[in-house]
């Protein structure tokens, strides 16, 4: 995408080929003015996106750039409902839903939703689940910008335990 070059290009102001935490923060609010990351978002996506190793300084690519603002846009989005979310789950305000914390999230959310099974019980295993996929600062915690994608897998493993359930209550009449 010529646009996305674009951006690249301005931003590498220092043409090494990738952009570092304050090029990328730059860019982002220049797409977005009125909503500026903040540096737990940027740290998020150099995180999940930036290249490690090698002659490599943590920057973002060219080719993982897309990714990087699709991802950006999501957070921004949801940034409500994750402050709603933080607002009551973080009840030591330490900015991660630790395990206990996202546990109640997790109960709050199956006895909420349409996709949830009847009497659906959470466990410590759900909580794994998700840190293991969502938690990528890898601090055993789930920080805003986990959040969104925390609860999208949440959901989906509800829909799956919702099959399960359906199918377990199927009888066979021969």
């Amino acid at each position: 995408d010529r646009k996305l070059d674009e951006w690249f290009h301005t931003f590498d102001v220092n043409k090494s080929g990738d952009l570092c935490k304050a090029q990328l923060k730059a860019l982002l609010t220049t797409m977005e003015p009125t909503n500026e990351p903040s540096d737990e978002a940027i740290d998020f996506l150099m995180q999940k996106y930036a290249v490690h190793g090698g002659d490599h300084k943590n920057g973002i690519k060219k080719d993982s750039l897309a990714s990087v603002i699709k991802t950006f846009r999501a957070y921004s989005k949801e940034r409500k409902l994750i402050d709603r979310i933080f607002d009551e789950f973080d009840k030591n305000k330490s900015g991660a839903l630790e395990r206990d914390q996202l546990m109640d999230l997790l109960i709050r959310i199956a006895q909420e939703s349409p996709e949830s099974p009847p009497l659906v019980e959470v466990g410590e295993g759900d909580v794994d689940y998700i840190l293991s996929i969502c938690d990528v600062s890898n601090t055993g915690s789930i920080l805003r910008a986990e959040v969104v994608p925390a609860l999208a897998t949440w959901r989906e493993l509800l829909i799956d335990k919702k099959t399960q359930w359906t199918k377990s209550r199927a009888c066979v009449v021969m």
